[in-house]
């Protein structure tokens, strides 16, 4: 009974680092949508109409 609750003790640690990395990342992405500049004719018209 030990040895399950050790383990999913360390399967929530698990998980829970996973989430810690995964926001550390889309916070370290965010300011690149900020720099990143629209390409021009991009195809504004016609293709807009489709969306």
């Amino acid at each position: 009974m030990l040895n399950f609750t050790v383990n999913s003790q360390a399967a929530m640690m698990g998980l829970n680092d996973i989430f810690l990395i995964s926001t550390v990342i889309f916070i370290l992405i965010i300011p690149l949508i900020w720099i990143t500049k629209v390409a021009k004719g991009s195809g504004g018209g016609a293709a807009a109409g489709a969306h």
